[in-house]
């Protein structure tokens, strides 16, 4: 993947790009939420700052406050995300499923050629666990959408904020035509629509 990301992707580290990625892969549920210290604490003793850490998916790792029920234990992971990154002063990013309700939702609108799917998703789509709402400070739904044209956008709706942000609670980003990457527009007139 990194290999990827420096041909393709043309990520380069360079004296005017110094951000570096690291990628460790654990087997699903192999560690709980106290590895992300473990694992910041390695990079530091090599010379590198965290800056903000990528969780594939809630469901991948464990609480280190274990329960049998699911809800439970995402809301037990939220927060343990939050006091980590409040500890580390570092962003967290993760993702969560959306329920059955939200799949059946966007697979009809696409049968019935219907756009702006995104703008009907919100807080109870989220699969498993409100709770999982309580302590993040933003929360996003995303879903791909092809309009009536054919453009591919990256539709997201924001459901909650903690801090002051824009007024823009939905917005659209454009895919290159036929491609899976994200059409660049920084330093350049705003190409997403609302």
């Amino acid at each position: 993947v990194i290999g990827l990301m420096r041909v393709d992707g043309q990520l380069e580290l360079s004296d005017n790009s110094p951000i570096n990625i690291f990628i460790k892969f654990m087997p699903t549920n192999s560690v709980d939420t106290s590895y992300l210290y473990t694992l910041t604490d390695d990079l530091e003793d090599m010379g590198y700052e965290t800056i903000a850490m990528i969780q594939d998916y809630i469901g991948r790792i464990r609480s280190v406050q274990p329960s049998s029920e699911t809800r439970i234990v995402y809301g037990n992971i939220v927060d343990e995300f939050k006091t980590f990154a409040t500890d580390k002063d570092i962003p967290v990013i993760s993702a969560a499923q959306l329920n059955r309700d939200a799949s059946k939702h966007i697979d009809e609108g696409r049968q019935k050629n219907k756009t702006d799917l995104v703008r009907f998703l919100g807080r109870t789509n989220i699969s498993e666990s409100i709770l999982i709402l309580n302590n993040i400070d933003a929360g996003y739904v995303i879903a791909p959408e092809i309009t009536r044209e054919g453009d591919k956008y990256l539709g997201v709706q924001r459901i909650k904020i903690r801090y002051k942000a824009s007024s823009m609670d939905y917005v659209y980003l454009p895919f290159i035509p036929g491609g899976i990457y994200m059409m660049e527009d920084f330093g350049q007139p705003a190409l997403y629509k609302t």
